[in-house]
C-alpha cells in the first residue's frame, strides 16, 4: 500500500517486472486500469497504440488509478503514439482519485500525427505533478487537447502542479486546433494550477478554462506567446502571482503560421478538410489565420459568473503575430464584478488598449449569458505603462461598468489618447486621487482617518465596518490579531496602544468590547455607533438566491438581510434545491457525454465526408478515363 498526494493504492506494479512493458519502444504496452492500482514505471521509453481517436489505452472510469515515472526528472519516462493522434488516458466522468506523476508525454516531430491528448475526468481527486508535455502539435483534424481536467462534483478538488508544454505549434485560427489544454462545461469543482508552463500554443490558446460553473486557481504560472488568449479563464476564477508574456519575435523558433506551412504538411491537411464550407475546420488550411491577441481574457460565456479576478501578475504584449486583438487584460461582456489587484501591465503594441472590461448589458453572442448585478472592477494598486496607442482611445477602458473603484491606478501610456475612459459606467470612486480621464463620471474620493487608541486597560477588541475603501495607514504596524477583510477591520489594543487605517467613504458600524476610542478624521464616535441612514445599502442585496455558491470564488454575504422565512420553510426549500442540484448534476453528466459522443460522431463524419470527397475525384477520374477509351 502506497500514497501519493492523497490518494492511496493498495496495488503497485512495476510496469517492466510485473507489466512486461518495453522500455526501449519495440514493443507498444499494455495497460491495466484495476481499481486501487499504481503502476511505477522505470526510465525508457515507451510505445502504445494510437486510435487515431479521442480514445486511448486508457479508458472508461478509473478509481485509485495511478501512473508514476520512476527517473530523476519528467523527461526520464517518455510516452509516445506508435503514429496516429490519440489520447492516452480518457477517463469516465464517474472517475475518482487519478495520479499522474514525474514522466513526459511526446507528440514527436511530425505535424500531422502523434500528438497526445489527456481527459482527466472524475467526480473528485485529480492529481497531475511534475508532467511534461513535448513535441510539435498540430492542427485538426491531427490535434489533440494535451490537458482536459475537470472536477464533477461542486466540493471535489483537483491540482495540476508544475505541468509544463512549450511547443512548438502550428498558429491557425479558433476552432481550428485545440491548443494546450482546456476545462469545459461539466467541471464544477475547483482546480488548482500551481507553478504550471505553457507557452507557444496555437489556435484555442494556451489554456482555455472559462466556459464551465466551477472555479480555477492558477498560482506562479507562466504563460508565453499563446494564439487567441495568452491565458483564458473567466470571473469565478483567480490568477495569483501569474506572468503573463506575448513575444511573437522571441518565440519559439519552429512556431508556424498556416500560411507557412511546408508542401507536404499543407496537402496532408488539405486532403483531410473540406473544400468549402462555413466552419474554422474547412477550406485550404493556407487560408487560415491566427485568432488573435489577448493577454489575459475572462469569459464565462454562458454561465455569466462574476468574483475573482487577477492578483500580483505581471502582463506584457512586446511584440504579436497579428493584427487582430482585444486588449492586454480583457474582461468579457458575459463576466461581472471582479478584482484586478496589485498587477501590471505593459503593452508595447498599437491597436489594443491595456485593460478593456466590455460592457455587461451588450453580449455579444445571443448564447452568452448576462451576469447578475453588480459589475464593477476593483482596480487596486494597478500599473499601466508602454508606447501602444491604445487603438487611439484610454489605456484603461471601463464600458458600462457602474460601480467601479480604482485606487492606486498609474498610468504611463504617452499615445493614448487618455489614461481611464469610463464609457457610460455611473458612480465609479477613484480614491488615490489621481488624475481622471474619464469626465464627471469618476469621482475623486479623498482616504480618511480611522484611528483607534487604548485607553490605559489592559485590553479591548475593536470592530469597524466602513461602505468604501479600506486599508492599514502608513504608520501602522499591525498585530497578529490585527486584520482588515474587505470593509471590515478588527483588532486589539492594549493600554495606550494606537492602531490606524485609512479608508474611503462613511463608518457603518463601530464597537468596542472594553475601554478604547475610535476616531474619524479626529473625532470621537459614540459607541456603540451606526450610521442610521446607508447610502445605497439596498441596492446590491437582490441577488443572494441567484449566484452564491456556484461561481468557486465570489462573495455571497448579500443574502444575510432576508429573515422573513421559518426555519421549517428554510428546510423544505433546502430539500427542494438539493433535489433540483441533484437532478441537474445528472442532466449536466449525460449531457457531457452526449457532447462528447458528439464530438466523436462529427470527427468520424469528416473522415466519412473526406473519404466520400476522395472517391468522388477518383470516380470522376475513371470516368475520363473510360471515356477516352
Amino acid at each position: 500500500m502506497i500514497t501519493r498526494h492523497g490518494i492511496t493504492f493498495s496495488t503497485v506494479k512495476h510496469a517492466v517486472d510485473d507489466l512486461g512493458w518495453s522500455p526501449d519502444a519495440s514493443d507498444p504496452i499494455s495497460i491495466p486500469t484495476d481499481d486501487d492500482l499504481l503502476i511505477e514505471v522505470p526510465p525508457g521509453e515507451y510505445v502504445f497504440e494510437g486510435s487515431g481517436s479521442k480514445h486511448g489505452p486508457v479508458d472508461g472510469t478509473l478509481r485509485r488509478w495511478g501512473i508514476r515515472g520512476l527517473g530523476k526528472t519528467p523527461a526520464d519516462v517518455v510516452f509516445r503514439s506508435d503514429g496516429p493522434s490519440t489520447r492516452f488516458i480518457n477517463s469516465s466522468f464517474d472517475s475518482e482519485d487519478i495520479l499522474v506523476e514525474n514522466l513526459a508525454f511526446d507528440n514527436g516531430d511530425s505535424w500531422t500525427g502523434g500528438d497526445i491528448g489527456n481527459a482527466l475526468r472524475a467526480r473528485d481527486g485529480i492529481e497531475v505533478h511534475d508532467v511534461d508535455h513535448l513535441g510539435r502539435s498540430g492542427a485538426e483534424p491531427f490535434c489533440r487537447w494535451s490537458l482536459m481536467p475537470l472536477i464533477g462534483e461542486p466540493d471535489g478538488e483537483g491540482t495540476i502542479e508544475r505541468w509544463r508544454k512549450t511547443g512548438p505549434s502550428i498558429f491557425v485560427g479558433h476552432g481550428s486546433s485545440d491548443g494546450g489544454g482546456g476545462v469545459f462545461n461539466a467541471h464544477e469543482g475547483t482546480l488548482h494550477f500551481r507553478e504550471c508552463v505553457v507557452a507557444n500554443q496555437g489556435g484555442d490558446g494556451g489554456l482555455y478554462t472559462g466556459k464551465h460553473p466551477g472555479s480555477i486557481v492558477f498560482e506562479r504560472c507562466e504563460f508565453d506567446t499563446n494564439d487567441m488568449a495568452v491565458i483564458r479563464s473567466a470571473a469565478g476564477s483567480e490568477l495569483h502571482d501569474c506572468e503573463v508574456v506575448m513575444d511573437w519575435e522571441n518565440a519559439h523558433p519552429e512556431n508556424l503560421l498556416a500560411s507557412e506551412l511546408p508542401d507536404d504538411v499543407r496537402e496532408a491537411y488539405n486532403a483531410r478538410r473540406r473544400p468549402f464550407g462555413d466552419s474554422n475546420k474547412d477550406g485550404p488550411i493556407e487560408e487560415d489565420v491566427p485568432t488573435g491577441i489577448n493577454g489575459v481574457y475572462f469569459s464565462s460565456a454562458q454561465f455569466g459568473k462574476s468574483g475573482g479576478g487577477i492578483y500580483r501578475c505581471e502582463v506584457e504584449i512586446r511584440s504579436v503575430h497579428s493584427s487582430r486583438g482585444q486588449a492586454g487584460i480583457t474582461i468579457n461582456n458575459s463576466d461581472g464584478a471582479l478584482d484586478i489587484h496589485d498587477t501590471t501591465v505593459h503593452v508595447d503594441v498599437d491597436g489594443i488598449p491595456p485593460i478593456w472590461c466590455r460592457d455587461p448589458a451588450n453580449q455579444r453572442l445571443s448564447r452568452h449569458k448576462t451576469p447578475a448585478e453588480p459589475w464593477g472592477i476593483d482596480l487596486r494598486n494597478v500599473a499601466v505603462t508602454g508606447s501602444g496607442d491604445c487603438d487611439g482611445g484610454a489605456a484603461v477602458v471601463l464600458e458600462n461598468r457602474h460601480g467601479s473603484r480604482l485606487a492606486g491606478v498609474e498610468v504611463d501610456m504617452p499615445n493614448a489618447r487618455a489614461d481611464i475612459d469610463v464609457d457610460g459606467s455611473r458612480d465609479v470612486v477613484r480614491t488615490d486621487g489621481g488624475e481622471d480621464s474619464g469626465g464627471d463620471n469618476i469621482t475623486d474620493t479623498a482616504m480618511r482617518d480611522l484611528t483607534i487608541n487604548g485607553t490605559g486597560t489592559p485590553e479591548a477588541t475593536y470592530r469597524v465596518e466602513v461602505d468604501g475603501e479600506l486599508e492599514h495607514g502608513d504608520d501602522s504596524n499591525p498585530a497578529a490579531g490585527d486584520a482588515v477583510e474587505g470593509p471590515v477591520a478588527t483588532g486589539t489594543i492594549r493600554w495606550t496602544g494606537t492602531d490606524s487605517y485609512r479608508f474611503s467613504g462613511d463608518v457603518v458600524r463601530a464597537e468596542a468590547t472594553g475601554e478604547a476610542e475610535i476616531l474619524v478624521d479626529g473625532e470621537v464616535l459614540a459607541l456603540p455607533y451606526t450610521l442610521d441612514e446607508r447610502p445605497g445599502g439596498d441596492e446590491d442585496g437582490g441577488d443572494s438566491g441567484d449566484e452564491s455558491g456556484n461561481d468557486g470564488g465570489g462573495d455571497s454575504a448579500d443574502g444575510s438581510d432576508d429573515g422573513g422565512d421559518s426555519s421549517a420553510e428554510l428546510e423544505a426549500l433546502a430539500g427542494q434545491v438539493a433535489t433540483l442540484t441533484a437532478d441537474v448534476a445528472s442532466h449536466d453528466e449525460q449531457l457531457s457525454e452526449h457532447e462528447a459522443a458528439l464530438g466523436n460522431h462529427s470527427e468520424r463524419l469528416d473522415e466519412v465526408e473526406s473519404d466520400t470527397s476522395r472517391l468522388q475525384a477518383l470516380r470522376e477520374k475513371l470516368a475520363g478515363v473510360f471515356t477516352r477509351e
